[in-house]
């Protein structure tokens, strides 16, 4: 561990791909902002989780309503 590091290159991996914390939640735990995490991912070479997208699910009767019958159009 170098001087000022609160934490090493295994826990940093831990919390972040295992235990799937955020990188400001890893942040918080050390009491620093989540740039410095990041920072200090990109310097242990830790890879960035793929971007996960949920599935927002709206009833097939929500979205007639407000796209044929109240002519609401999606924002762009």
């Amino acid at each position: 561990m170098k001087k000022g590091l609160k934490f090493t290159k295994e826990q940093l991996e831990d919390l972040y791909h295992n235990k799937k914390l955020s990188l400001s939640s890893i942040g918080k735990k050390f009491n620093c902002e989540e740039t410095n995490i990041l920072y200090w991912m990109k310097k242990f070479n830790i890879k960035r989780r793929s971007v996960y997208y949920r599935a927002i699910r709206i009833p097939k009767e929500v979205l007639e309503d407000l796209y044929i019958k109240k002519n609401i159009l999606p924002l762009r």
